[in-house]
C-alpha cells in the first residue's frame, strides 16, 4: 500500500482582462438599497442627439468618405440619444472596450492525497482527495468601475474533490481459492468487477444584482431539494416594481460561499470475464454501467427573485440516466 500528499501554491499576475471605457460615471447610479424610479426615467429620456448627421453636412463636400463612414452607424442617424449616453465619457463610440489589460490575478492553494493499494490477492483500490481554494481577481461589479476591486472564490475549481477507482478478481475457478475445478468452477471463474466513484461540490450560484434585507448566513439551507434550494424568505426584495432598475449599483454579492448548484456524485460498474478457447486464444465479455445509482444531474436553480421559480430548479443537467454497454474482444 501506498499513501502521498503534495502541496501546491501558485499566484498568477498581470493576466489580461476586458474593461469597458466608456462608464456611465458612478454619481449617476442609484446606491441605494431602493429602487429610484425618477433616477431612471432621467437618464433613460431621449432628447436631441448633437452627434446627429444632419448636424454635420458640410462633410459631405469638405470631407464625403468621413461623411460617408458616419452616415452608415446608427448613432449618427439618429436624430435622439439617451441621457445616459451623453454623460458617457467619449459618447459617441458606444461599447468602447479596451482588451488584454494586465489587471487580472488568479491564486491557488491545494492539497492532493493519493491512496493506493496494489493489485493483490485479487483487489486495487486507487483513492484520491483534494482540497482546493482558488480564488480570481477578475470580477468587475459595476458598470462604472474600471477593474476589479475584490478578490472572489473562483468556479476553476471546486473546494474538494473524491474520486475512487476499484477492481476486484472473484475468487473462484482455476488459480483462485475457491471451488478450482468443476462445474461451479467453470461458471464462476474469470469474473471480475470494477468500479469508479467521484464527489465533488457543484459550482458556486452566480447572482443577479437585487436588493437584500436579512442575513446571508440565513440563505442557505441543511437540505436542497428541486422545489427549494434555499431559503426564498430569507429577505429577498419580491416585487418587480420594486426591484433594482437599470442604473442600480450593485448592493448584492454576486457569489455567496457555501451557497451552490448541485453536486456530483457518479458511480460507475463494470462486469468482466475472460473464457479460453486455447492458450493463446481468450474471448473477454465486458458490460459497464454509467451511473449506477441512476442520479439526475440537477440543473442551477433560478436566482430571479420576481420568478414565480425563484429557488426552484426545474432541469438537468450533465448525468441524466444511466447506462449500458457491452463489449466483446478476441484476443489472439
Amino acid at each position: 500500500m501506498m499513501f502521498q500528499a503534495a502541496y501546491n501554491g501558485q499566484f498568477t499576475g498581470n493576466v489580461g482582462l476586458s474593461i469597458k471605457q466608456d462608464p456611465l460615471p458612478q454619481q449617476y447610479w442609484n446606491q441605494t438599497q431602493t429602487r429610484n424610479t425618477t433616477l431612471d426615467g432621467s437618464l433613460t429620456a431621449n432628447v436631441a442627439n448633437p452627434f446627429y448627421i444632419n448636424n454635420f453636412s458640410f462633410l459631405q463636400t469638405s470631407s464625403p468618405l468621413l461623411y460617408k463612414r458616419l452616415s452608415s452607424v446608427s448613432f449618427f442617424t439618429s436624430p435622439t440619444v439617451s441621457v445616459a449616453q451623453l454623460l458617457r465619457a467619449n459618447p459617441q463610440m458606444t461599447s468602447l472596450t479596451a482588451t488584454n489589460l494586465n489587471q487580472r490575478k488568479f491564486r491557488d492553494h491545494s492539497l492532493g492525497m493519493t491512496f493506493q493499494r496494489r493489485f493483490s490477492g485479487g483487489f486495487s483500490l486507487n483513492f484520491a482527495l483534494s482540497l482546493n481554494r482558488a480564488e480570481d481577481w477578475s470580477t468587475i461589479l459595476n458598470d462604472y468601475d474600471m477593474g476589479p476591486t475584490r478578490w472572489f472564490t473562483t468556479n476553476n475549481a471546486r473546494p474538494w474533490r473524491a474520486t475512487a477507482v476499484g477492481l476486484y478478481q472473484l475468487p473462484f475457478g482455476k488459480g483462485r481459492a475457491f471451488w478450482k475445478s468443476g462445474v461451479l468452477g467453470a461458471i464462476t471463474g474469470g469474473w471480475q468487477i470494477g468500479s469508479t466513484f467521484e464527489l465533488q461540490p457543484g459550482p458556486l450560484l452566480t447572482w443577479p444584482n437585487l436588493f437584500f434585507n436579512g442575513s446571508l448566513d440565513n440563505i442557505p439551507i441543511d437540505k436542497p431539494i428541486p422545489s427549494q434550494w434555499f431559503n426564498t424568505n430569507a429577505g429577498f426584495q419580491r416585487v418587480a416594481s420594486q426591484a433594482p432598475g437599470t442604473y442600480q449599483a450593485r448592493v448584492f454579492a454576486p457569489y455567496i460561499d457555501g451557497l451552490r448548484g448541485d453536486w456530483t456524485n457518479l458511480l460507475n460498474g463494470s462486469l468482466q470475464r475472460t473464457f479460453v478457447v486455447r492458450e493463446r486464444i481468450k474471448i473477454v465479455v465486458r458490460a459497464d454501467a454509467q451511473n449506477v445509482l441512476n442520479r439526475s444531474q440537477m440543473a442551477n436553480p433560478n436566482l430571479d427573485p420576481v420568478s414565480t421559480l425563484f429557488g426552484q430548479t426545474t432541469s438537468t443537467s450533465g448525468q441524466i440516466s444511466r447506462w449500458y454497454t457491452l463489449v466483446g474482444r478476441i484476443n489472439l
